[in-house]
């Protein structure tokens, strides 16, 4: 998908492609690595479109309110990720979302702090137990 992203993609399309990203990063029987490849093409869907079709009025933020109503679901899964598998790749797909969707993400702010606290706990259980 990542050489992809750079496409001309209508806004349908571009709809149909979060979507159904969204839908594997969430789905609770897709295998972490659906997942993580869910979350790495959301970031290269994003970041493709805004870098090479910026010729384009308003089409970033056009592509962007088709991710917006799955902002907490993506966040939330992302951080999950990170809990799950300490995957590097999640750190730049949490920095493309944050920059996208700072405005977005301070409303869910209480279910991510709930998220971190959760994974600090983990950590810090899996370090004390070995």
């Amino acid at each position: 998908l990542k050489h992809f992203a750079c496409g001309k993609l209508s806004i349908a399309r571009i709809a149909n492609i979060y979507g159904e990203l969204v839908n594997r990063l969430s789905d609770p029987n897709d295998e972490l690595p659906v997942k993580v490849e869910a979350a790495i093409a959301i970031q290269h869907v994003l970041e493709g479109q805004a870098r090479c079709l910026p010729e384009v009025k308003n089409r970033s933020t056009a592509d962007r309110s088709m991710l917006k109503p799955h902002i907490r679901v993506v966040v939330i899964e992302v951080l999950r990720l990170v809990a799950r598998a300490e995957i590097e790749e999640m750190t730049g797909v949490m920095d493309a979302l944050l920059e996208e969707f700072v405005d977005d993400i301070i409303p869910i702010a209480v279910d991510v702090a709930t998220e971190l606290v959760t994974f600090a706990f983990w950590i810090s259980h899996r370090d004390a137990c070995g």
